[in-house]
């Protein structure tokens, strides 16, 4: 017995802890690389990655950035469409 509970998804090191959020609703052509310059400039993101098919997952450092990113962009416009966030 005695197995442990290790079903983390992060591969960080220490307290390379990071908070993602689900964005839906994005532009097709929206590409990660746009989508982390969008959050860059205010947030640290640590990861951007998008499916082509509208939905996006976007990890910052901290639980208080997610927040202030989901009060802020949650049915906010990118590029014309009202983007949903929630948590991951």
């Amino acid at each position: 017995g005695g197995g442990g509970k290790s079903k983390g998804k992060g591969k960080g090191k220490g307290k390379g802890q990071s908070f993602e959020l689900l964005l839906s609703n994005i532009p097709t052509h929206v590409s990660w690389q746009d989508l982390k310059d969008v959050f860059a400039e205010q947030f640290n993101v640590t990861f951007a990655k998008v499916d082509g098919f509208g939905n996006a997952t976007l990890a910052v450092a901290t639980k208080q950035e997610a927040s202030r990113i989901i009060d802020r962009y949650n049915g906010g416009n990118l590029n014309g469409q009202a983007m949903s966030i929630s948590w991951a």
